[in-house]
């Protein structure tokens, strides 16, 4: 009968989906858990793992300063976590 009675998702996939199908009605969020931060890790066995860590941290940052990581945020409906 096209009833959903309980979804675990993420709040922020979850408001996404809402917001792109405004058809989705009568849905109640009843508890939402803090996680906290989120960790990328490297393998300490592989020897670029350092330096894979840090581009990434180079090209965040940048994506930052550019305004890049706020129109992806803004588009996933997801608050930054930078000021």
């Amino acid at each position: 009968s096209n009833r959903l009675d309980l979804i675990v998702e993420d709040s922020y996939v979850i408001d996404y989906l809402l917001n792109k199908h405004p058809e989705i009605q009568n849905i109640e969020k009843v508890k939402c858990v803090d996680v906290g931060d989120i960790f990328i890790a490297f393998s300490p066995k592989d020897p670029k793992s350092i330096e894979r860590g840090k581009h990434l941290k180079s090209k965040i940052s940048e994506m930052i300063k550019k305004g890049e990581m706020s129109k992806i945020l803004k588009k996933y409906s997801i608050k930054p976590w930078f000021n």
